[in-house]
Parts: C-alpha cells; structure tokens; sequence
C-alpha cells in the first residue's frame, strides 16, 4: 500500500531520524537535511534505523505497551531520553491492529510503506532529492525534537483498546488435504470496509472475494488477513473441498476476526492466528509460513498467493487485483442525504485513500463464522464520519467534527492516520466506543463554540 508523505509522519521520523531524538542538541545534524549529506538508503537500511529507533520506547522486550507509557508518562523520564511529548504520543499510531500494543512487525510494516512512498523513482534507493523531501516533510517533527524540554500543555483521551470477542477453545487443526491442489492466499487488506462486524462492533473489517476459476480437480484453500475480513468465495465453488480460514492475529481462538460466505458451514474449517499461522508480510515469513504449512498438510501449498491489499483473487491461477486509490468514491450511492461539501470533505479524501472501494454490505445470513456477526449501529472509520454527518450529528468543519447531537459510539477504527478531532458540544453525553487515537475536546460551557451553539436547541 502505497501511503502519501503527510500521512508517513508516525514512522518516517523514526526510520528519518534513528537517533536524532536523543538528545535536542544533536537533533538537527542527524536529521536528513540535504542529498548532499546523506547517503542513499537501500529498504533494509530504512526498515533497520526505524527499528533502531523503537526499540528505544519499546524497553528491553520490543514491545511498546502499558508498562512504557508508564514508565514514559513523566515528564522528567522523557526529558532524559530527549523525548516530547508529541513524539511520545505518535508511537500509539504504529498500533495497525489495534490491540494496545506496538510490535516489531507493525513498525515494520509501516516502515516498508513509508520507503516505498519516498522512492519515488522505483529504483530501490531513497536518495538525492527524495532525501530533501524527507527532511522537509519532518520539519516540524525535528522542531518537537529540539523542543523536548518545553512544557507540555498537549491533552490527548485515548479510550480502551478494543476487545475482541473470543472463542472458549484453541483449535490448530488442518483437516487433510486428500490429494487436492493447496493454494495458501495471504492478504493484509481488502481496500473497502463493509457493514458488518466481525470482530467486535469497535473493530473495523473488509471483505475478499476469491473467485473460484472453471477447471476439474478439488482445491484445498488456505485464507489468511491481518484485517478482520469476510472472504466471499464465488464462482465455480463445488471445486472447493476445504476452505481454511485462519483467525487474526490478536488471540488464540480458532476463526478470531474471520467469515466466509458463498460455502456451507461443512466445507469451512477456521483455525487459530497467532497460536497456529501468525500473519506475516516479508519473504521470509512466508518462506516460513510454506513450510509450516507443508508439515501440517503433509505437502507444501501448490500455489502462494500474497499481496498487502488484494480485493479478488482468482483460484487456482493466483491473478488478484487491488484498487486504486486516491480515485473519487460515488458517496451519493451510499448516503444519499449527504451534502456536496461533506462528500469534498477530509473524511471523503481519506476515504478514497484507505478505502477506495467504498462500503460493501453483507447479508449477516449468509456468513459463516465462530464468532458473532452482526450489522454495525455506527459504520466504521471514515464511511462512519459521513454516515454521521449524512445524518445531522456531526458537523465537520475545518478538520474539527463536532458532534452536535448524540451518537451511539464513535466509528470503529480511527487510528493512526485514520484518527480525528472530535468536539462534543455542550449538552451532548459522551459516545459509547473507542475513538481510537482520535484527541476528543469538550466545548466549555462559558466560551461557547460557534457552530455548536447554532445546532442547539
């Protein structure tokens, strides 16, 4: 997934500046400030420094959670480490998944994003005036940086982490391959959002279809995401004898976060993510993952399809298609109230650079899942924004969603770049949910906001 610079800011200063946040005094020379100065970087390079660099929040156990915003939280702790606290802050925005926890391969991920939107050129080098773009980008990061003594007056509220609902087994069984051909798909997402919960109402999933192409013999497939996703099996499905969909990887049940539609309940097996085939995005990990997989079979997958963003892929030829983003979303389909300043707004922008297939509704009925699936009141991330502003409760003006009348949760999934700032008017009780790393404001009673006041009464 191809991210824009100014949505790069949580992981470009880390792989940019690697030590550069030590100590202010050193801040500006180790930042990137010239092609002159540096040089090229190679991915592995990239990826390295942006390691390099999180182990320092993360403590001895590579693991950015509770206990170091603990040990972070007071202000003298990260004045010695040269820490600000918007810095601090950033970190939670590496969390893809969600669970409260920032891990190696999340940084990773972000990381080879962030390289692969600063090549510009394709050539496999950030170099030269790519460089330049860096530094300019992160100006203001190395501000922050220099800055990391001044008092702090920021005030972020970041709500629960998720829960996601869990089965009561563990369950890493394969059933047997009986001489079909294996083909394993592994995607991170699908590049749309649909309506339907599947990994708890304050997760946000995507939805895959795997067409399944005319041919004679059986085929053994084998699904794996990162996202909560409903895979839509279509197409010549009486080929498929087994379709095995591994769970997330945020728990130890069998089916985490996974539906399957398009085959009856008999022909689905859902296993374990994290206990049984933990999702992966290098080579490497799918080398691994090749012979994991050959040993629980008793042969090594036929065919191994992955992508970071695959919306279809066909069975058992591999060829899948991904979205192009940036493309405008026909917002009028899905929200027909919705006002043309709304559909030009930045949640519609975002929508068509995260999401660029839009809204996908599923018919609950049709899904097979170990978990509950059920419609969601408020729809997740950005095509929740203009849901709400579709219908009059929130008003977006200039980057500020205010919530000018009571919501029943704020959208699933606002993390990261995705995340907002909210103001709930006066009057107005606090939405159920997570706001995810949304910044909530609260308008004061004696200073009276403006847009809030016009939608009272």
């Amino acid at each position: 997934m191809k991210l824009t610079p100014f949505l790069l800011s949580s992981v470009v200063i880390l792989a940019s500046f690697s030590q550069s946040l030590a100590a202010p005094t050193v801040a500006a020379s180790l930042a990137f400030s010239g092609a002159g100065e540096h040089p090229p970087l190679q991915s592995s390079e990239f990826v390295d420094r942006a390691l390099t660099s999180f182990k320092r929040y993360a403590g001895s156990d590579g693991v950015f959670d509770a206990k170091d915003v603990k040990r972070l939280a007071p202000l003298s702790a990260r004045q010695a480490s040269g820490f600000s606290k918007s810095d601090f802050e950033r970190i939670h925005t590496l969390d893809l998944d969600g669970d409260g926890k920032v891990q190696k391969d999340e940084v990773e991920v972000w990381a080879r994003d962030a390289f692969d939107a600063y090549d510009t050129d394709g050539n496999g080098s950030v170099a030269g005036g790519e460089i330049g773009a860096i530094s300019k980008d992160f100006e203001p990061y190395r501000a922050n940086a220099a800055n990391a003594n001044a008092p702090e007056t920021v005030s972020i509220y970041v709500g629960e982490p998720p829960k996601i609902p869990h089965n009561t087994s563990s369950k890493c069984d394969f059933p047997d391959v009986d001489g079909a051909t294996v083909v394993f798909v592994s995607k991170y997402e699908a590049g749309n959002l649909i309506d339907l919960a599947i990994a708890g109402l304050d997760t946000e999933a995507d939805s895959a279809e795997v067409q399944i192409e005319p041919g004679a013999g059986p085929l053994y497939v084998v699904a794996q995401t990162f996202m909560p996703t409903v895979w839509r099996v279509t197409g010549d499905v009486s080929r498929v004898s087994r379709f095995v969909a591994v769970g997330i990887n945020r728990g130890p049940d069998a089916g985490d976060g996974v539906g399957v539609s398009g085959l009856t309940a008999d022909k689905v097996t859902f296993v374990a993510g994290l206990d049984c085939l933990p999702w992966t995005s290098d080579e490497a990990g799918r080398y691994k993952q090749s012979v994991e997989l050959k040993e629980k079979l008793g042969k090594a997958p036929d065919k191994v399809v992955a992508n970071y963003t695959m919306s279809t892929v066909s069975i058992p030829s591999g060829t899948f298609s991904e979205p192009n983003r940036g493309t405008p979303i026909d917002l009028f389909s899905m929200f027909p109230k919705i006002s043309s300043s709304a559909a030009q707004s930045d949640a519609a922008r975002n929508l068509s650079i995260y999401s660029p297939l839009g809204l996908l509704r599923i018919d609950p009925r049709s899904v097979v899942a170990p978990t509950k699936v059920q419609p969601y009141d408020v729809l997740p991330q950005q095509v929740g924004l203009l849901q709400l502003i579709s219908d009059g409760q929130i008003v977006e003006q200039n980057g500020l969603y205010r919530i000018v009348k009571p919501i029943r949760r704020y959208p699933a999934g606002l993390t990261g770049a995705l995340s907002v700032k909210f103001m709930i008017c006066d009057g107005v009780p606090q939405p159920g949910g997570s706001p995810g790393h949304s910044e909530v404001l609260r308008e004061v009673p004696m200073i009276a906001d403006p847009v809030c006041e016009a939608h009272r009464g």
